[in-house]
């Protein structure tokens, strides 16, 4: 991945990156272990595309298939969005968004992201942006985006990465509630039939949200009824990559049930 790749939308890059990544030459990269592999950053200059500021950014230089086998797979979380770098800051006007996404803003849309913005502002530290809690990007990107406009599997990805970042700060009940809202999403998206969204995926966010939600047999049973389903081939994954996308999720779903089954808690990190 190039920094390039790196600045294209999240919708563009993310679960279609997997999808691509599902041949059968590079499969065993995701469900195998690997060690020695990692990812890296640089830094790059850009301008807030809100107040024009001029702001120093990360780009990704170099990852590859093996960041889909990290244990933020659990939640069908994937890295960059694991990252504390992957969402932008602007220390001059507070506008957080995941790095596909600070580019141009519309017009019309500025007055009410600074609208959004302002009531939320609270003083930080002078460190780097990626230095800036989480929390408090996540909950200024909420606002921007509420704005901005996104749909419901766009919210459930987003409340998925944030439910994760606000459990790695041990911000239990922000997590418990951002997760439930991915949960919610979830069930929406299956319920609707999204066409982006194959059903074994959304059934797959769902038994995981379960689990994080406290609701552990539940989680168990749409995880095992997940596993007997199949993806048929789309426009957007043909069916090798369907097939192999099926693969990948009943493996990392006999994983999480196998932590289940004896007791333990599946992690997170």
């Amino acid at each position: 991945m190039n920094p390039t790749t790196a600045m294209l939308p999240y919708q563009g890059r993310l679960i279609c990156n997997l999808y691509l990544a599902c041949s059968a030459p590079v499969l065993l990269l995701l469900v195998m272990p690997l060690t020695g592999l990692g990812t890296s950053w640089a830094p790059h200059k850009i301008s807030c595309p809100l107040c024009g500021e001029k702001i120093t950014v990360s780009v990704v230089v170099s990852s590859g298939s093996y960041i889909y086998h990290g244990p933020s797979k659990y939640q069908l979380v994937f890295w960059p969005f694991i990252d504390e770098q992957v969402l932008y800051f602007c220390r001059h006007c507070h506008l957080a968004l995941f790095m596909g996404d600070f580019e141009k803003l519309a017009s019309d849309k500025r007055e009410s992201l600074r609208k959004a913005l302002d009531p939320l502002k609270q003083t930080q530290a002078n460190v780097e942006y990626y230095q800036v809690p989480m929390a408090y990007r996540l909950s200024l990107a909420e606002a921007a985006y509420r704005i901005l406009g996104k749909d419901d599997s766009f919210w459930c990805h987003f409340y998925r990465v944030q439910g994760h970042h606000l459990a790695m700060a041990q911000k239990t009940d922000e997590a418990l509630a951002a997760r439930t809202k991915a949960l919610n999403l979830a069930e929406k998206l299956l319920k609707a039939g999204n066409p982006n969204i194959p059903e074994k995926e959304a059934l797959f966010v769902i038994g995981s949200m379960q689990y994080f939600t406290a609701q552990v047999q539940a989680a168990q049973a749409t995880l095992i009824r997940m596993k007997a389903l199949s993806i048929p081939p789309s426009k957007t994954m043909p069916e090798e990559n369907a097939r192999n996308f099926s693969v990948y999720l009943n493996s990392v779903a006999e994983e999480f049930l196998e932590y289940i089954r004896q007791g333990k808690p599946v992690p997170i990190q």
